[in-house]
C-alpha cells in the first residue's frame, strides 16, 4: 500500500517531486555555503538587502539569497501564480536558462510546481547567451 497516494493527489505528488529534484541539484552548493558559514560567520540564507541596497530590498521579506549566487523568490501568497522578483546588479539565469541583467524588477510566472530562482552567472557566460549577430554582405553594382 502506497500511503502518500491515499493522502495526496497525483498532481501534488508530482509537484513535490519536481521540487525535490530541484533541491538535489543544489545540495553540494548548499553544503559548501554551510561550511563557508561556519568559517566566516556569514549566514547561508541572506535577506535581499544583503546584496541589494534599495528601499524595496529592505521591505521585501519573501525573497532571499542562498550564499552569493542563488536568489530564491518563493510564492507565499495563497492562490498566487505570479510574483514580483527583485534582481540585483549583474547577470542572473532563471530555471529556464534565460539570462536577465539587473538591477531590475520582474513579474514572473510561478505555478505550483515552479520555485522561482536565479543563479548568478559571470559576465562572460552571460555574453555567450546573447543571440548571434546576423550580418549580411551585399555586393554593390558598379556604375
Amino acid at each position: 500500500m502506497n500511503f502518500p497516494n491515499k493522502i495526496f493527489l497525483d498532481t501534488q505528488i508530482s509537484q513535490v517531486d519536481c521540487l525535490f529534484k530541484l533541491r538535489s541539484k543544489w545540495v553540494d552548493y548548499i553544503k559548501y555555503e554551510c561550511e563557508k558559514a561556519v568559517q566566516t560567520g556569514i549566514p547561508v540564507f541572506r535577506p535581499l538587502w544583503w546584496h541589494l541596497d534599495t528601499s524595496e530590498a529592505f521591505s521585501c521579506s519573501d525573497q532571499f539569497f542562498v550564499g552569493d549566487k542563488l536568489l530564491v523568490a518563493p510564492v507565499v501568497c495563497q492562490g498566487a501564480r505570479t510574483r514580483d522578483v527583485f534582481i540585483p546588479k549583474g547577470s542572473w539565469r532563471d530555471q529556464t536558462g534565460k539570462i536577465v541583467t539587473g538591477p531590475i524588477k520582474l513579474n514572473v510566472k510561478a505555478p505550483l510546481d515552479v520555485l522561482p530562482f536565479y543563479e548568478k552567472v559571470s559576465e562572460e557566460e552571460a555574453c555567450l547567451q546573447e543571440p548571434p549577430i546576423d550580418i549580411k554582405l551585399y555586393r554593390a553594382k558598379m556604375l
